[in-house]
């Protein structure tokens, strides 16, 4: 059983490193592992963001397909894919200030 602060911190600070390196959604991470959803969304959200060993946000290169001839008349969406297979699709009409104040709300939620 946990009785510390220090205790609890690192005990969710553990779970959610090995979540995000699981590629599950949190529901069935906390399912897998039989520890309450409750308690490790609240972790995830609001118990650790005082946590200054936290590591910043990490992107993937992103790949752009070219597009064909037929295709430069259609509008495209731009899909973000997070590290837990999370896609996030937007409009191509989304204005760049929009797009940037989204994936900065992305990095304070890691």
């Amino acid at each position: 059983m946990m009785t510390s602060k220090i205790d609890k911190r690192a005990f969710w600070t553990n779970h959610i490193k090995q979540w995000r390196s699981s590629g599950l959604s949190q529901a069935k991470y906390c399912q897998k592992e039989n520890i309450s959803f409750h308690s490790f969304s609240w972790w995830h959200t609001r118990g650790l963001k005082n946590n200054t060993s936290k590591e910043p946000i990490a992107f993937v290169p992103a790949a752009i397909k070219e597009i064909k001839k037929q295709e430069k008349n259609v509008q495209n969406d731009i899909q973000l894919i997070l590290p837990n297979q999370t896609k996030l699709i937007l409009p191509a009409t989304l204005a760049l200030n929009n797009l940037v104040s989204i994936v900065k709300s992305l990095g304070e939620l890691s």
